[in-house]
């Protein structure tokens, strides 16, 4: 396959970005239910290992899934812009959002926490805590559940004094065009093992040799380690596109293989929170499997997205679009339908659907009417959309219709 033009919709990509998107949302929903300790705002009272199989199932590959698509499509922005406009460009539609959300809805979810807290004490309100508590919450502001969105931006950086570095030197030295043509001619799959080897390698700097979610604003080494080669395969794979046809016919059998290793991961991350003897081996063979489980299926979803969702739809575009405005929103939402719930004595099941369908039906109308259409919609979308209607276009009227 010949590289495509910079100006080509990869709308199966597109879709895959949304996908894992969403995916942070259904994550955020079922954390309260976990037992796993500081994963959400709050835990629920009653909690269940079945959400925490789910989170640690979905966790084994969306945060990498995501940060390949960053990759591809700032290697798609930089041929159709160059540099000056490839960081313009995510600056508008990463940075400043980044900052927004963090100055704003960080906030927002440490007073709703602190709200949450006091209501379930039952204990008077103590004024001197609450009058300290701005200061103190201020003094350790972190990204969130935003982190991602900052790693995106230490990657475009490093995108750019890269590319500048290469244009002082001139041409590339001779080893760089060997190792990229070596490269460019390897067997699909065996780069998969050299990618898991390379990840596997990078876990073991992680804690629990899962992947991080670092919320400190100064870059983590270990995270970008772990992250940047999932970075640097997407950008590659916009030089390498005729590999896209292997993944897509692939994309079963690679999606197999992964939820094989997953399985694997998730008995490792077992091991390791309950039986301490084995800790160790537990951590190792997370590291390995790990590794295996998340770049089979990157190989398997990028093929299926590409195999089943490459021609562009109404709702498929929509989604895609809204995907990043329901992530920004999700949180405060789930949040507010959460807490009037927490203690009430129904199925955990219905109380996480409750609150997500909420939360989802709420974040698509407000896009839908107030941000698709405004200044939100062209800072997140990068322009300003219509609005998604479901009337019938009405039937042209014949001339002579019109006369009557």
């Amino acid at each position: 396959m010949s590289q495509s033009p910079a100006n080509q919709r990869f709308h199966g990509f597109d879709a895959l970005r949304g996908a894992m998107m969403l995916l942070g949302v259904y994550i955020h929903a079922i954390a309260p239910f976990t037992t796993l300790p500081d994963v959400w705002w709050y835990q629920e009272p009653v909690t269940s290992v079945a959400y925490d199989i789910q989170l640690l199932m979905i966790h084994a590959f969306r945060m990498p899934v995501f940060f390949a698509m960053a990759g591809f499509f700032a290697a798609l922005l930089y041929r159709k812009y160059g540099t000056a406009r490839l960081l313009a460009n995510r600056g508008r539609r990463i940075l400043l959002p980044f900052a927004l959300c963090v100055l704003l809805f960080i906030p927002l979810l440490k007073g709703m926490q602190l709200v949450q807290r006091v209501l379930s004490s039952g204990q008077d309100i103590d004024w001197n805590y609450l009058a300290a508590w701005f200061p103190r919450m201020l003094a350790h502001l972190n990204t969130g559940h935003f982190w991602f969105l900052l790693y995106l931006i230490w990657f475009y950086l490093a995108t750019a004094l890269i590319i500048g570095l290469g244009r002082r030197l001139g041409r590339p030295p001779r080893f760089l065009r060997e190792a990229h043509r070596r490269l460019r001619a390897m067997p699909t799959a065996v780069l998969l093992w050299i990618l898991a080897a390379v990840s596997a390698v990078t876990l073991l700097g992680a804690e629990f040799a899962v992947f991080p979610a670092p919320q400190g604003f100064l870059p983590d080494p270990a995270a970008i380690l772990v992250y940047g080669p999932f970075y640097l395969f997407g950008w590659l794979l916009w030089h390498q596109q005729e590999r896209i046809a292997n993944f897509t016919a692939d994309c079963w059998r690679r999606l197999g293989q992964g939820l094989f290793w997953m399985a694997v991961t998730i008995a490792g991350c077992f091991v390791q929170l309950k039986v301490p003897s084995l800790a160790q081996a537990g951590f190792y063979v997370t590291a390995v499997a790990g590794a295996l489980c998340v770049w089979c299926m990157l190989y398997g979803l990028t093929g299926l997205f590409q195999r089943r969702f490459d021609q562009a739809t109404v709702w498929g575009r929509f989604l895609s679009d809204a995907s990043y405005w329901i992530y920004i929103i999700h949180a405060p939402l789930l949040f507010l339908f959460q807490m009037p719930l927490i203690h009430l004595p129904w199925p955990t099941a219905l109380k996480m659907l409750l609150a997500l369908a909420a939360t989802t039906a709420v974040s698509l109308l407000s896009y839908n009417r107030l941000v698709r259409p405004g200044w939100i919609g062209v800072l997140l979308n990068g322009r300003r959309l219509p609005r998604l209607t479901l009337a019938v276009p009405r039937r042209p009227v014949p001339a002579m219709e019109k006369s009557v």
